[in-house]
């Protein structure tokens, strides 16, 4: 019951969203964003919301992510070759390289860095999340570099879709790509994608869905970190000891991959009706404007600068060199 009035402000906006929609020439997904943006900055969210709103996020935005699936054939899985997999993980080693080296200089700790570097390399606030399992970040630490992960997605939604459209008009596999391979977080690919066009946003989901991917060997690496270092837990009423990671390994791949993979191969096998296509497309539509509204929400400008300023300053040069690296690649190997 405690979700309720979250939920409820986030069904709230989303209808606004939809009649706006009918008004406004801009992506359903853009729109929720936006309006959730602006309400959590123009009011204070009262704690008993936020576990709802929370809840959406995550668990629509999940459900929202698999069900795209069912809009996807294996024969545009083969698009993704060999070079395009090389130079999604040598992106990801080159976020956490320049990541490290700044927060260094910045006088940035360590587990503060790893845990940004993991958002903005693989898949936003739940890249987050599943590292700081590992490195038991500080509550207030992985707060705001959620908020700055998510506020420097927010921005990517607009500048990418424009630069991609500036260098590369017409073309999907490169403006799919740039969007999939630089933005935070799936729904910030979403957006950003769907709103140049369809072509480009399910390009963009696939090139994302590969990096998501790479969390896999990304948290064992960091499993290994840990386990290799002298770590010092960051909560004061937690006891100094040696850590011990005790997880479970099949559960370091994601529900909603398989459940995106899934899918994915029945509408190649031709197995899903025309009919439950399009009611599973119209529910992940759905569920995607909600996610939308819920990340807008959790988006606080004054959080973000009042504490986190040195946080953000590190993503957003980090951010910068992201695309730019992006760019060289497509530029090269396109």
């Amino acid at each position: 019951m405690n979700h309720l009035p979250g939920i409820s402000v986030v069904i709230g906006l989303a209808a606004l969203t939809v009649l706006l929609g009918k008004y406004i020439s801009l992506s359903s997904t853009l729109i929720a964003i936006l309006l959730g943006f602006i309400a959590g900055n123009l009011m204070r969210i009262p704690q008993s919301f936020k576990h709802g709103i929370k809840w959406v996020e995550t668990q629509g935005l999940t459900v929202a992510v698999a069900l795209l699936g069912i809009q996807l054939n294996l024969s545009l899985l083969a698009q993704i070759n060999t070079i395009s997999l090389a130079a999604i993980a040598v992106a990801i080693v080159m976020t956490f390289t320049v990541t490290f080296l700044l927060a260094h200089w910045m006088h940035i700790n360590g587990k503060d860095a790893c845990l940004l570097a993991s958002g903005q390399a693989i898949c936003g606030s739940a890249a987050v999340m599943a590292s700081t399992n590992i490195l038991n970040g500080s509550k207030l630490s992985v707060g705001l570099i959620i908020a700055v992960v998510n506020f420097l997605g927010f921005i990517g939604i607009f500048i990418a879709p424009w630069l991609s459209q500036q260098l590369f008009p017409g073309d999907v596999s490169a403006n799919g790509f740039l969007i999939g391979n630089t933005l935070q977080s799936m729904g910030h690919v979403v957006a950003a994608g769907f709103t140049v066009s369809d072509e480009v946003g399910q390009t963009a989901v696939l090139i994302k869905m590969c990096r998501i991917l790479f969390l896999i060997p990304t948290l064992l690496v960091l499993i290994y970190w840990v386990s290799k270092s002298k770590y010092q837990p960051t909560e004061p009423h937690q006891k100094k000891q040696a850590t011990t990671i005790n997880l479970s390994w099949v559960k370091l791949v994601p529900l909603f991959i398989w459940g995106f993979l899934g899918l994915v191969f029945l509408n190649s096998m031709g197995w899903v009706n025309q009919n439950l296509t399009a009611v599973l497309t119209q529910t992940g539509d759905l569920l995607f404007v909600l996610a939308m509204v819920a990340i807008g929400l959790g988006i606080r400008l004054q959080d973000i600068w009042q504490q986190g300023g040195k946080l953000l300053l590190l993503g957003s040069v980090v951010f910068l060199l992201q695309i730019g690296f992006t760019l060289l690649i497509v530029l090269v190997f396109h």
